[in-house]
């Protein structure tokens, strides 16, 4: 047999490893196209995405406000970053004032209802949920 017959067979059956061949086996065309598993998986995250933020955003100001929702808007209601820790520090010791400085920056950006302050939260639990499935 010769070189160019053995390079002839590989490219019909598939096996070619020059550049622009094309591989034509069953299993990469399914690989390639048409994935069932990887569609339910999407559409099963989407669906979990969807239904996590309705749980977390209905009635969102609905209820009153808690001990916690209040010490976190009186620790981030400070004028400045500064004023934010040592509010924080007094209201909460021994925790991070990392909640607090984002809470007081998503409040001067949306302002402070309590429907408000809770978005934060829900908003970061919705996200988590696409992040958790990686």
């Amino acid at each position: 047999m010769r070189l160019s017959e053995v390079s002839d067979s590989r490219s019909a059956t598939g096996n070619s490893n020059q550049p622009g061949a094309y591989p034509t086996s069953a299993s990469h065309r399914q690989s390639a196209g048409f994935n069932p598993a990887r569609w339910l998986s999407l559409a099963i995250l989407v669906i979990a995405v969807i239904l996590g933020a309705a749980i977390r955003f209905y009635r969102l100001g609905f209820y009153a406000m808690s001990g916690d929702e209040g010490a976190a808007w009186a620790g981030a209601h400070g004028s400045t970053v500064s004023q934010v820790v040592q509010l924080q520090q007094q209201l909460d010791p021994g925790k991070l004032a990392l909640y607090d400085i984002i809470l007081h920056e998503w409040m001067a950006a949306f302002g402070d209802r309590l429907s408000t302050l809770r978005a934060l939260p829900a908003g970061i639990g919705t996200v988590s949920i696409f992040l958790v499935s990686f």
